[in-house]
């Protein structure tokens, strides 16, 4: 698991072991099990199984058993990935997970997302023609002027050409997407979900969200 600081914070990357036997039962699955009936084609982006009425895959494919591999693997990297960051009295949890699938003269909008504290996006199925991922600095500021010249220094957006079998970690809260249309009849696919962090069971804390085995539901 490599890092890199990016707009004053932490993403990781990391390939995953036995990848070319995990992405073609993966692909498998999600040809056959998820996208055949499923795609919605009339919109101009790609296709996400967390915004579909999928009842047995939909944002849950970290607990499915096709795909038990993959995550597997997704669950020692972020291990590694945690580990380094030296998080103090924290329990991870992965709370959902979706496939993207990306058709020709499709996009990936422009996204956060809300209801996490990290991010990761596994590479499935990629090639060289197809766009890279592109992270956009906060603009949580004071409007500032465009410059005429970009360096290491104001750069405000930063993309990664990942390769299949790559595995990315990142906040949730970074603006990201797919800057350039899919050109291929290759599909762009994808394995993305949301991770929360917790307090360990019986830590009492004001600055983490309590362990869920203390949740009461109304």
């Amino acid at each position: 698991m490599q890092t890199t600081k990016i707009f004053g914070t932490v993403i990781g990357m990391d390939r995953i072991e036995n990848y070319e036997a995990i992405n073609k039962n993966l692909l498998e699955a999600v040809e056959n099990d998820i996208n055949t009936i499923n795609i919605d084609t009339s919109t101009e982006y790609g296709f996400t199984t967390d915004t579909s009425d999928i009842s047995e895959i939909s944002d849950n494919l970290q607990n499915h058993e096709k795909f038990a591999d993959l995550f597997k693997e997704i669950t020692k990297s972020l291990g590694i990935f945690f580990g380094k960051q030296k998080y103090k009295d924290a329990d991870f949890f992965i709370t959902k997970c979706w496939s993207t699938y990306t058709l020709k003269e499709k996009y990936i909008a422009t996204h956060e997302h809300v209801a996490s504290h990290f991010s990761f996006t596994y590479y499935a199925q990629k090639t060289k023609h197809h766009s890279p991922l592109t992270f956009y600095a906060p603009k949580h500021r004071l409007y500032l002027p465009t410059c005429s010249e970009w360096h290491e220094n104001n750069f405000e957006s930063m993309s990664f050409d990942c390769d299949p079998g790559t595995l990315l970690v990142f906040p949730s809260y970074l603006f990201h997407g797919t800057e350039k249309l899919n050109l291929t009849d290759t599909p762009r696919v994808s394995i993305s979900g949301d991770i929360l962090l917790t307090a360990k069971p019986g830590v009492t804390t004001e600055s983490l969200i309590t362990h869920p085995s203390a949740w009461r539901q109304i």
